[in-house]
Parts: C-alpha cells; sequence; structure tokens
C-alpha cells in the first residue's frame, strides 16, 4: 500500500511539475504580446506626434503669411515716378488708379500711425539726382478729457528741411522729432488765443483755458500736425526740375 501511495504521489507531483510549466509558458507569450502591442502603440504616438508637430508648423507658417498680407501699404503714382510708403493711409487722391498730376497731395493718418517706423520707396527710370526731404508742422492743441481743440489753422512752427537717409535696401527712412527739435513755439498773446479758440471751437473752450497763464500751462498742448515729405529731382533728358509735397495729417488728440 505504501508503495502504491508514494507512485500516486509521483505522479500527482509530475501533474502539478507540467502544470506549473505550461502556466509560466502561457504568461511568457502574453508578456511578450503586451509588449509588441505597447511598441506598436508608442510608434504610432510617435508618429502621431511627428504629424502634430507638422501641422502645428504650418499652423505657424500660415500665421506669418497671413500676417504679411495685412501689411498695408500707400502708393502714389506720379507718372515718371511711384512713392510708396509702408503704412496706409486715407486720401481723395488714392480713390482713382490714375496718375496723380498735382504738385502737392495730402494724406490723413490714423492715431496708430508712427512715424518714426515710417520708410519711403521711390522707384524710377525717369527721374535722375532725386532726393527725398522732411519737415513738420507744430500747432496748439487743448485738452478736455479726451476732446480736443486743434488750432491747426492758427500760429505755427516749422522744422528745417533734413535729408532722409537711405538704408541698404535703397528705402528712405523717415524721422523721428524729439521734444527739443521741435520747441520754439512763438510768444502767443493770451487774448488772441482766446479770441481764435472762441471763434473756431467755441465759448466752452474759452472757459477751459480761462486761468492758464502761458502755453506751458495744461490743458494747452503743442504738438506735430503734419509731416512733410519733399521729393526733389530731374526729368532725364529734359533737365527739368520735378518737385512734389506729400502732406501727411496727422490727428492730434486720442
Amino acid at each position: 500500500m505504501a508503495l502504491i501511495y508514494l507512485k500516486n504521489m509521483t505522479y500527482k507531483l509530475k501533474i502539478i511539475k507540467w502544470l506549473v510549466l505550461l502556466q509560466c509558458f502561457i504568461s511568457c507569450n502574453e508578456r511578450l504580446s503586451n509588449n509588441k502591442i505597447s511598441e506598436s502603440d508608442s510608434t504610432e504616438l510617435q508618429h502621431n506626434s511627428n504629424r502634430n508637430n507638422n501641422l502645428t508648423n504650418t499652423s505657424v507658417n500660415n500665421e506669418i503669411h497671413i500676417s504679411d498680407k495685412h501689411i498695408n501699404y500707400t502708393t502714389l503714382n506720379f507718372g515718371s515716378f511711384t512713392v510708396t510708403l509702408n503704412q496706409e493711409y486715407n486720401s481723395d487722391y488714392l480713390k482713382s488708379k490714375s496718375i496723380i498730376k498735382t504738385d502737392t497731395v495730402i494724406l490723413n493718418a490714423s492715431l496708430e500711425t508712427d512715424i518714426k517706423n515710417e520708410y519711403i520707396t521711390l522707384l524710377s527710370d525717369n527721374l535722375t539726382n532725386y532726393s527725398i526731404t522732411q519737415s513738420c508742422e507744430t500747432s496748439i492743441s487743448i485738452m478736455n478729457e479726451g476732446a480736443h481743440c486743434d488750432l491747426t489753422s492758427w500760429a505755427h512752427v516749422y522744422a528745417n528741411w533734413t535729408p532722409l537717409q537711405i538704408n541698404k535696401s535703397g528705402k528712405y527712412m523717415c524721422m523721428a522729432y524729439s521734444e527739443k527739435a521741435i520747441s520754439g513755439f512763438p510768444t502767443v498773446n493770451m487774448d488772441s488765443l482766446k479770441a481764435h479758440v472762441r471763434k473756431h471751437c467755441g465759448i466752452e473752450w474759452v472757459n477751459v483755458i480761462q486761468d492758464v497763464k502761458s502755453l506751458n500751462d495744461y490743458p494747452i498742448t503743442i504738438g506735430i500736425n503734419r509731416y512733410f515729405f519733399k521729393i526733389n529731382g530731374l526729368s532725364k533728358g529734359t533737365n527739368i526740375q520735378i518737385t512734389k509735397l506729400i502732406i501727411i495729417e496727422m490727428p492730434m488728440g486720442c
């Protein structure tokens, strides 16, 4: 009986051993299969990541391209030459694409216009020895909590004409003026000032400056209301002097 018992136990142990080995084999296969799935998922995630990066780069490039489209320019065609300013202006002269035949062109700027970022491109096959000079006009303005009374038809100070420098791209770079450069406004009789304000702005504006003693007293301010760009050149073949004046009118208030 003891011998039979031992044989049975030995047989059972062998079965258990084979079962354990079979379970280990199955577990190993599952781990290998899982590893393969993980590697596949990892590859797909990497692929998606690269694709997303490409989409992001494309989006950035599109944004740059779109922003370039929103850069507005103003081109004036004088026939023998064209002048392009790198900012957008409003003007009756721009309503028609025909050649401008007047010697003076007036452009209206917006509050966002910043002359220090302005450059001018001049293109011509019929003009020689040309140059561009710049000046400006300052006027009195009276402020009243956002509203303002601009005396642009009264006393002024004009800056000296200054030749514009040309950068490496052949563009004429406009100048920004310091307060010192446009200082020296002429002495103004305050009674005459109030009389002009009454005529052009109304009695309520006279009350705003009733107590001021000089132009240095708030709410009186002095600022640039016009920029001037003069173009001089000689016509090829005839050497006839050609002069054109571009006036940019700036808003003085906010």
